[in-house]
């Protein structure tokens, strides 16, 4: 409600434009050419989990490692490289197959937003999935559709493991 709220015509988005002197009266969520940017926007806006995950891999990485890099006369650069980089793969590895996943069943937002609209423009697959199921009524296409996103999602999830299994670094 909120979001809705900051984003209407008289919300407060178009009350800060004006504030500034860009003249705005926009309806950011009724338009196609900026519901999509809008709902990007939000999206990225809960990236938060991730860095919460990155933020205690890197607390977790030994202090030596960076000693011995300095020892060796490693650079800020090749430390990160060779050293906080490596072990970051796993939390990198788990934050792209949730985001992935997350971005795919993308639900509540685009529903208690726009409901897919204007002009259909902002569904998600999931919604998409929704909208052919209860408003077009091709209960066959809507099953396809969710197995096909089932396969992709599982596709990429393999693909994913093996790639960082293969970059993860022991200490």
């Amino acid at each position: 409600v909120l979001w809705k709220r900051m984003f209407a015509m008289d919300g407060v988005i178009n009350r800060l434009l004006q504030a500034v002197g860009i003249p705005c009266e926009k309806s950011w969520l009724g338009d196609t050419k900026t519901a999509i940017w809008v709902l990007i926007f939000l999206v990225v806006w809960q990236f938060g989990s991730s860095m919460l995950i990155f933020l205690s891999v890197l607390k977790q990485i030994p202090a030596s490692l960076y000693e011995a890099a300095d020892i060796d006369g490693a650079s800020t650069f090749e430390k990160f490289r060779y050293v906080t980089l490596p072990l970051l793969i796993p939390a990198i590895a788990s934050a792209v197959i949730i985001n992935l996943i997350g971005s795919l069943k993308l639900n509540d937002i685009i529903i208690s937003l726009t409901n897919g609209g204007p002009a259909q423009q902002t569904h998600s697959l999931s919604t998409y999935i929704s909208y052919v199921y209860f408003r077009i009524e091709k209960a066959g296409y809507a099953s396809a559709i969710g197995v096909f996103m089932f396969v992709f999602i599982l596709i990429v999830t393999i693909i994913a493991n093996r790639y960082f299994r293969s970059k993860e670094v022991e200490y």
